[in-house]
């Protein structure tokens, strides 16, 4: 197996050759990089925690703790985005109501 890490503007770059396997590569932004590795065990790769992620189904109780480490200023970037996402979607339904 291969594992090829790059980064390049906070966006990571993943390729993952195995054997008998298709290789895709994927970009993600940092934050999901690092959300993604505190998930990741110990052994697993990054493939697999996805994987397993994926399959647990998206358990709420599973993310209970993942973010008490974050900052205050992390966290007032995180609500700014979501404030920011609601209000572009807003923006998109009044554009939609008005056609």
């Amino acid at each position: 197996m291969t594992y090829v890490e790059t980064a390049l503007n906070s966006v990571y770059t993943y390729t993952y050759t195995g054997r008998n396997m298709v290789s895709k590569t994927i970009s993600i932004t940092e934050d999901v990089y690092n959300l993604l590795s505190k998930m990741k065990l110990e052994d697993e790769s990054f493939s697999d925690a996805i994987s397993r992620l994926i399959r647990s189904g998206g358990k709420l109780g599973e993310c209970a703790g993942l973010w008490k480490d974050m900052s205050k200023e992390e966290l007032e970037e995180l609500e700014a985005g979501i404030k920011g996402a609601r209000r572009s979607a807003d923006e998109r339904l009044r554009k939609v109501e008005i056609s």
